[in-house]
């Protein structure tokens, strides 16, 4: 399969900013192919950005160009990035966006991109992803190395990347994304646990205790609110036809304890 050059943004899916994109990046390399992973990224959420991101490059073909642009720094001092990991590229600000990749992905290769030449002139500093990003995505995408787009750096910012505590007959981790349909993933994975089966588990997450969860969401009668191991191989807390957020009123961050 050839690569592509992948769009993450928190534009919106109605916004014509993505179409900008595409047509930025198609003007200079015509032939390449663009897929839209997600424009509903909640405004300036990074760390949604991150998990999205180090979830959804893992589909694609090896050496694809991944933009991410979740960037609430636009215009200010914060660099634009280059980064080459084990699988493929990511252009993104440096504002933390990549930290799952840093961590998971690595070892890695950092550039900030400085070259201007590569740049769309602009008067203004409000839209990197069509005047810096865009252009980078199709110049690379021609094959380009790297390196020609700016000095390499080892100075990424990063947000610390959480990890379940395990201590005896217990796992205490936390929410790390919030899907469309409410749905709470955690960062406890299947790995963590002795077995597949959750019937005997019991988790807590605020002010709610679940016992025993579930194998697919249908086994909770509806409106329930129960938990299960997800497609990703995560501890998702779920409400059978209705949005677990919603109802336990959590956010991102919440501790999750599990009792084994």
């Amino acid at each position: 399969m050839k690569p592509v050059i992948t769009l993450t943004t928190d534009f919106g899916t109605r916004d014509y900013f993505t179409g900008i994109l595409r047509g930025v990046i198609l003007q200079i390399n015509p032939d390449i192919r663009i897929v839209d992973i997600t424009h509903d990224i909640p405004p300036f959420e990074i760390k949604t950005a991150a998990f999205v991101i180090s979830k959804a490059h893992r589909d694609f073909p090896r050496g694809s160009i991944h933009m991410v642009v979740v960037d609430p720094g636009v215009g200010s001092e914060r660099r634009p990035l280059l980064v080459v990991s084990r699988t493929g590229f990511f252009l993104a600000p440096d504002n933390g966006v990549l930290s799952y990749v840093y961590e998971e992905d690595g070892p890695c290769q950092i550039y900030e991109i400085k070259e201007k030449k590569f740049f769309l002139p602009s008067s203004g500093n409000t839209f990197h992803g069509r005047d810096i990003f865009a252009p980078v995505a199709a110049w690379l995408s021609t094959g380009l190395e790297a390196h020609s787009f700016g000095p390499a750096i080892n100075d990424p910012v990063k947000f610390p990347v959480s990890k379940p505590a395990l201590t005896q007959g217990n796992i205490t981790g936390n929410v790390v994304f919030i899907d469309h349909f409410g749905n709470l993933i955690s960062n406890i994975r299947s790995s963590h646990l002795p077995s597949p089966d959750l019937k005997h588990l019991t988790l807590k997450i605020g002010e709610q205790t679940l016992k025993g969860g579930k194998r697919y969401y249908q086994e909770a009668v509806k409106g329930e609110i129960s938990f299960t191991i997800n497609s990703s191989g995560h501890i998702e807390i779920f409400q059978n036809q209705g949005s677990a957020v919603k109802t336990l009123e959590i956010s991102l961050d919440e501790k999750v304890s599990l009792t084994l």
